[in-house]
């Protein structure tokens, strides 16, 4: 009876990812001056120039940046697998899929043409791989998710290297605008439920883990403030945007329903919004006027302001959601095409925003496409200030002109599959 309730309860699912790679491959400082370029290996650029690969190959893969307050301190994860480890580079092939990851802080201080990557402390490292990094606004508490066999944990570290499990069964970590608490996905079905029966209930809680001053603080109050259906694995996304309500991908419902295939059914952008004076919680369903974006949803940033939001698919389009003012609907704008079934696959970059108006993106170049050179696409930027949906959009400036692309693999085109 109490699952029937929370069924019943239930409004929406989480939208599952597509299997397309969205890592994201560009990250600007806080001032916007300087962007963290992950390809072949770590880069830093600026809007003219590229610095030379700044890890060596013992680090292994690097799998995110985040840029500390300061514009050149930033956290990295990076991944290194056995032989990495070991020393002299023997393997033992016993256990030759074992890694290990890092999370460190670096100093990337200089000129782009100049900077090296001085190592600071390794603020924490794990046999279990690290799904998703957050950095607090602040600056002085990191949130990181990780799965061990399915079982997900949610964990809070300091810049002084303390780590502490803050969330099981729970996924996805977002900050508060005021750095006190963290929004994720839990799951709260039951562990053995058969999904062809039982349509799986997550929530999206709220939990306070530092007190004002930015110190590691966490309560033992949670509070869930919107059911959903689905689990944690659908991979969904939580924003927080700068008005306090939280913007996410889900799939809308009508129940009563069993053993409903979500998958297949059309995703939506919903907004929750808390309490304000006499106002209750809501959770409400952002009306877009454009082309059906279901399957792409799961990619979407919203710009610092919350006014608009970019995202991408898996054949390189990219698409710009601008709001209303009360943020209830949205008008959708192409920015750069798909591209053809027949012409691969264009990975390029997910959406960044520099500041409020002016958005990274990869783009393809058409006349090369052919070609499956070195130069398949380009990383440019767009500024959108004062620009209105509809009106002709503005100029786009080439970063990666000066590139040496024959290494920024996110760049390149793949051959479609015969």
């Amino acid at each position: 009876m109490k699952l029937l309730k929370l069924i019943t309860a239930s409004i929406f699912t989480i939208a599952a990812l597509a299997s397309c790679d969205y890592q994201e491959r560009v990250v600007w400082s806080p001032d916007g001056e300087r962007m963290a370029v992950l390809a072949d290996q770590l880069h830093v650029a600026d809007k003219e120039s590229i610095s030379k690969p700044l890890l060596t190959k013992q680090f292994g893969s690097v799998i995110a940046v985040r840029w500390l307050p300061d514009n050149h301190h930033a956290l990295v994860v990076y991944r290194r697998s056995l032989h990495h480890v070991l020393k002299s580079g023997s393997k033992n092939s016993k256990n030759s899929d074992t890694s290990v990851d890092y999370l460190q802080i670096f100093d990337f201080s200089g000129a782009v043409n100049e900077v090296k990557a001085v190592a600071g402390p390794v603020l924490f490292k794990s046999n279990t791989a690290i799904e998703d990094l957050r950095l607090s606004p602040n600056g002085k508490l990191v949130a990181i998710s990780q799965a061990d066999k399915c079982r997900h944990r949610i964990s809070i570290i300091t810049l002084g290297g303390v780590a502490s499990v803050v969330a099981s069964n729970a996924s996805e970590p977002e900050w508060s605008k005021d750095s006190c608490s963290i929004y994720f996905f839990r799951e709260i079905s039951p562990k053995n439920s058969a999904y062809t029966t039982f349509i799986p209930v997550s929530t999206i809680s709220s939990l306070a883990v530092a007190d004002a001053s930015g110190k590691l603080s966490v309560s033992k109050l949670r509070r869930d403030l919107a059911q959903c259906a689905g689990d944690i694995l659908s991979g969904g996304r939580i924003r927080a945007l700068e008005d306090g309500s939280l913007l996410f991908c889900s799939t809308a419902i009508k129940l009563p329903s069993a053993g409903a295939m979500f998958g297949l059914q059309e995703r939506a952008l919903f907004r929750y919004r808390p309490s304000y004076r006499a106002s209750k919680p809501s959770v409400e369903q952002i009306k877009i006027d454009g082309p059906s974006l279901a399957s792409d949803l799961e990619t979407f940033e919203p710009n610092q302001n919350g006014s608009k939001i970019a995202i991408c698919s898996s054949k390189g389009a990219v698409r710009l959601i601008s709001l209303s003012d009360d943020g209830t609907s949205g008008q959708v704008t192409l920015l750069e095409k798909p591209l053809a079934d027949s012409a691969g696959n264009f990975a390029g970059c997910a959406p960044r925003w520099r500041n409020a108006n002016e958005l990274t993106f990869s783009v393809r170049n058409a006349s090369n496409v052919q070609a499956l050179g070195d130069h398949d696409g380009d990383v440019v930027l767009q500024d959108f200030k004062g620009w209105t949906p509809g009106s002709e959009l503005p100029a786009r400036q080439v970063l990666s002109r000066n590139w040496p692309l024959a290494n920024i693999d996110f760049l390149k085109l793949s051959k479609p599959h015969k």
